[in-house]
């Protein structure tokens, strides 16, 4: 039996590190998690605690896409749209890759050269504060606002539940 596409979380900061350490912990996602930062040593401290559990730091973008099924984008918003169009660089067009982003503000437009790339895009965030020294928080029934294309959504409800949260569904406007 063949594993999952692995899931692919792009980021260094708290968001990156709370959700990384949700998913590793995770008894419902049964997929490889790889964990990308422009900065290399930020994705090795975050994976270092769970190296051996399906988790590891990639220090190349172009390994870290390569054969995903899931990019999770957690960078600050003024970055998520340049984050998008490095990764649409590296990523082989293929329809069944979805990508998503955390932030509550964006909407699923700020993946459009991810879209573009024949990605499916959404948004998922959390209804909850993250901040550095809060970067073990836990997701336990803490509600996420998802919004996208409709296996985007399945993906990001997918994601949610396996790291305990509660997913509904927000229209892009109402963000």
């Amino acid at each position: 039996m063949s594993l999952p596409h692995p899931v692919l979380v792009v980021g260094g900061g708290a968001v990156a590190h709370a959700f990384t350490r949700a998913l590793a912990e995770s008894a419902k996602l049964n997929a490889p998690i790889r964990i990308w930062a422009r900065n290399p040593e930020q994705a090795k401290s975050i994976a270092n605690p769970f190296e051996g559990r399906a988790l590891c730091a990639v220090s190349d973008l172009s390994a870290a896409v390569s054969g995903v099924g899931t990019i999770v984008i957690c960078v600050s918003d003024d970055a998520i749209e340049q984050v998008a169009s490095l990764i649409a660089g590296q990523v082989e067009q293929a329809a069944s890759v979805t990508a998503l982003h955390m932030s509550g503000y964006l909407g699923v437009a700020a993946l459009a050269p991810l879209a573009s790339a024949g990605l499916e895009t959404g948004a998922m965030h959390p209804v909850a504060a993250i901040a550095m020294g809060n970067a073990q928080a836990c997701f336990e029934g803490v509600y996420f606002g998802v919004s996208g294309s409709p296996s985007a959504m399945a993906e990001a409800e997918h994601l949610v539940d396996a790291i305990g949260g509660r997913a509904v569904s927000v229209k892009d406007a109402a963000r």
